[in-house]
């Protein structure tokens, strides 16, 4: 089965799988799909018969790993700093939830944590873009547990 690509404005808006698709699809609609293969996907450009990522798309899978990755170091630095174990947040959460003694300072963790959480799932989504690690580590919410 042969792979096409359903081009508009020079931009992949579909992808479809057609033996004969000559007759599925109505000749004005058959001059807009380009062949493909599996490389091919949805927001690509097209450029006759080339096929090209944006930029963006490029980008968005490069930089965050890193920037993903020194965070987790960040939580854990500064969690390690208070006397907390990070290797146990399901310990930090039972206390903030059961925890009579702890209870105010693992919320506090906690919900630091989870700040931190979010900047990075925004980091992975292309939601915040930062051009370095300490640019997305000067992102996060301070750590003052005092």
């Amino acid at each position: 089965m042969k792979k096409f690509a359903r081009v508009q404005e020079n931009v992949v808006v579909e992808i479809i799988e057609s033996d004969n698709i000559e007759n599925q699809f109505h000749p004005d609609l058959i001059k807009t799909f380009v062949e493909c293969d599996d490389n091919v996907c949805v927001g690509m450009f097209c450029n006759g018969k080339k096929f090209e990522k944006p930029k963006s798309l490029i980008d968005d899978f490069n930089l965050p790993a890193e920037q993903y990755s020194a965070i987790d170091a960040h939580i854990a630095s500064c969690i390690k700093s208070n006397g907390w174990d990070y290797d146990s947040l399901g310990e930090i959460a039972a206390y903030a939830l059961l925890s009579d003694t702890y209870k105010v300072e693992a919320r506090a963790i906690w919900d630091w944590v989870e700040s931190c959480h979010a900047i990075q799932t925004d980091i992975k989504n292309g939601v915040k873009k930062y051009d370095s690690v300490e640019m997305a580590l000067k992102a996060l919410p301070p750590f003052d547990m005092e």
